[in-house]
């Protein structure tokens, strides 16, 4: 092995340790878990490494990004790459052929678009929809008062399988800062759940980043964007 696998393959043991803890004080299941490496400031040299060592999720914040990396890597199923970043409409066509799951669905525009594509594909889609905790206006996402009535709109869309809801805490020192924005993203995904005449596919809680993921665990978090964890140490 090379340097930057050990350094890489090491971040992943202290990850996977600092998960199992998590869920461990938490009452949960590691199995419960499903850890995304965020890829977006690396290369395929990297996107290798951790396939190697067991990665199968991967997430993308830039179509322009994503479209250049992923034919070119050993894993480039649409099901192990998740779009995690702002979607613009008119990139849509391109989402839904490269992204089994996009995570930042904010606005019944972009559902419709993505809607309409996925059907001239003949695709579904699995996304969630990014919910805005923080209230920060530099942010995406529906806020969670809106998330009722947002729901009850995007369900007529037939290509899209509804996931889950998405959201990020805030980006301060301390990650204890995020809970509050997790808490309230597990409550608001609790209630649409039991509303939902068939709640069984709605099951994804997209929330935590390398500095909050342990709080994210302790909040019901069943999906992790990590990104800068991983890569620690690399020059």
């Amino acid at each position: 092995m090379n340097i930057k696998t050990d350094i890489i393959k090491s971040n992943y043991t202290d990850i996977l340790k600092r998960v199992s803890n998590a869920c461990r004080e938490s009452g949960r299941s590691l199995d419960e878990i499903t850890i995304i490496a965020v890829t977006k400031t690396v290369g395929l040299e990297e996107i290798d490494i951790l396939t190697s060592i067991g990665i199968v999720n991967f997430g993308e914040n830039r179509i322009q990004d994503a479209e250049k990396k992923i034919p070119l890597c050993r894993t480039n199923s649409p099901e192990n790459w998740h779009m995690i970043g702002h979607l613009q409409a008119n990139k849509a066509k391109k989402a839904v052929k490269m992204f089994g799951t996009i995570h930042s669905v904010d606005s019944i525009n972009l559902a419709a678009v993505i809607n309409a594509e996925a059907a001239k594909a003949g695709l579904k889609v699995s996304v969630l929809i990014q919910a805005n905790t923080s209230r920060e206006p530099s942010k995406h996402g529906i806020r969670p008062e809106n998330m009722p009535d947002f729901m009850q709109q995007i369900l007529k869309f037939d290509r899209l399988i509804i996931r889950g809801l998405m959201t990020m805490g805030p980006l301060t020192p301390d990650p204890e800062d995020a809970r509050p924005c997790f808490m309230e993203l597990r409550n608001c995904f609790n209630k649409i759940k039991n509303s939902l005449p068939d709640g069984n596919s709605f099951e994804c809680l997209s929330m935590g980043m390398s500095h909050d993921y342990e709080i994210a665990i302790q909040e019901g978090a069943t999906m992790l964007r990590i990104g800068t964890a991983f890569f620690k140490g690399l020059n």
